[in-house]
């Protein structure tokens, strides 16, 4: 944690430096962009109060938003401990600074990367706190565009049947035709 800290603490930088100029617009610019393709914060954070006796939503909103999303995918939040370092390379944005991802168990409609970055930050004191399956809906760019849990999950997961696809324990792709087999 030490490493980390240091290596994100900016000095400053003498102006004859040419290096550490061109160091620091870089670092710039990569954090700029990062910025500017994420969610904010307020989006998300209404998706992880807790609700734990939500109702359920109203059928054509909820038909309306399973329709509109490029997948869907069932998800379990896990900390990130549980992926190897070249497992976190593959797959999570290098800006992804929580301790938790998500681990997708199934999906319909497009197929998504096994592992998904949290896009807030939970806390260890919130974590035991935070319900631990969702169903994200996500654009084409795989971002979450809306979490269901609890009751509104339950309904949508009803609404669409069978998982078109799903991850084994190994990690390898099983489409629903393979589960028949």
């Amino acid at each position: 944690v030490h490493n980390n800290v240091h290596n994100n603490v900016h000095k400053s930088v003498q102006c004859n430096d040419r290096e550490a100029i061109l160091d620091l617009a870089e670092q710039y610019s990569n954090n700029y962009i990062a910025l500017e393709l994420s969610a904010p914060l307020e989006h998300w954070q209404r998706f992880f109060d807790d609700k734990a006796n939500a109702p359920a939503m109203d059928p054509q909103q909820l038909s309306a938003l399973l329709g509109a999303s490029h997948s869907l995918v069932l998800v379990q939040m896990q900390p990130k401990t549980l992926l190897s370092p070249l497992q976190q390379a593959n797959f999570l944005h290098i800006d992804d600074k929580s301790d938790y991802i998500f681990e997708v168990q199934q999906g319909w409609k497009a197929i998504t990367p096994r592992y998904l970055g949290l896009h807030i930050y939970v806390s260890t004191q919130n974590y035991p706190r935070q319900p631990k399956r969702w169903l994200l809906l996500l654009d084409a760019r795989f971002h979450p565009q809306t979490a269901l849990h609890g009751a509104s999950m339950a309904q949508a997961i009803a609404m669409l049947g069978q998982a078109g696809w799903s991850f084994n324990r190994h990690g390898d792709l099983l489409r629903a035709a393979d589960h028949n087999k």
